[in-house]
């Protein structure tokens, strides 16, 4: 029996699986590569563009920006909710957004906790103190499976970077710290991050805010008059993000998830 089956043996796989066959028909690259090969490719890749395909890669997003208190504006009209919706909607609204792009899904359920514990407690106008709040947590729940959450800290101007966000999948994890515009890619197996930074042009932050967003998305806004082409960013995004920021703060002040379905 031994010397048939020997006689008969066949080798199907030898070697090491470097690239496989993408079966996805949303993406339109026919390979992509393997998990296993990886320690191999990784070291000829030098200046990348990491593409995700964020149903199959992202489970975990986590923002986190701890940074300066607000600013003063006119009458400090932004130091009251009934001005502002709260602020996670007046300051926040933009980090849902960032969620909504990345994970390239719709919000289904929110649930934050947060308050007002350092800043602007011992202003008055008017009679009155402000309530705006200076800290909290949100957590999102995405329609794909996906958790998204928003660490916001308004009282932490010491901090090293002021923004930090990580996307964790089940083979790696992704981490960008700004404004040191490291960029990290962490696989599982075999355990191997690799680091790049991510320069800016001197002339495109001194011609706009937000470490050279700013100036992008005036570009943008410029193509889409002159040109009347589509723009990045949509009605329905704005209305998004402002709806997934309302909701944050009922949940904070309600004690309780929010379904998304309830502000339709």
């Amino acid at each position: 029996f031994e010397e048939r089956v020997t006689k008969k043996l066949k080798v199907v796989h030898a070697g090491l699986k470097v690239f496989e066959r993408n079966n996805r028909k949303t993406i339109s690259c026919l390979y992509r590569l393997h998990q296993e090969g990886l320690h191999v490719t990784m070291p000829y890749l030098t200046k990348r563009k990491y593409l995700i395909s964020p149903p199959d890669f992202i489970k975990m997003l986590s923002i986190r920006e701890h940074r300066f208190p607000f600013l003063p504006k006119i009458g400090n009209w932004n130091r009251f909710n009934e001005n502002t919706g709260g602020t996670f909607v007046e300051k926040c609204c933009h980090f849902f957004d960032l969620m909504r792009f990345i994970l390239q899904d719709e919000p289904v359920a929110v649930m934050g906790m947060g308050g007002q514990a350092v800043n602007h407690r011992s202003e008055e106008y008017n009679g009155r103190k402000p309530d705006i709040f200076d800290h909290g947590f949100a957590v999102v729940e995405f329609a794909g499976g996906a958790k998204a959450q928003l660490d916001l800290c308004m009282f932490a101007e010491g901090s090293e970077n002021q923004e930090e966000i990580s996307l964790v999948g089940d083979t790696a994890k992704l981490e960008v710290k700004i404004p040191e515009g490291v960029i990290t890619h962490m696989p599982r197996r075999p355990k191997n991050p690799t680091h790049e930074t991510v320069e800016i042009d001197e002339k495109v932050l001194e011609a706009g805010s937000h470490f050279g967003s700013s100036f992008f998305q005036h570009l943008d806004f410029q193509k889409a008059i002159r040109e009347g082409t589509p723009p990045l960013v949509t009605a329905y995004d704005g209305r998004m993000s402002v709806q997934m920021g309302l909701a944050v703060q009922i949940s904070m002040t309600e004690r309780r998830w929010v379904e998304m379905s309830e502000l339709a």
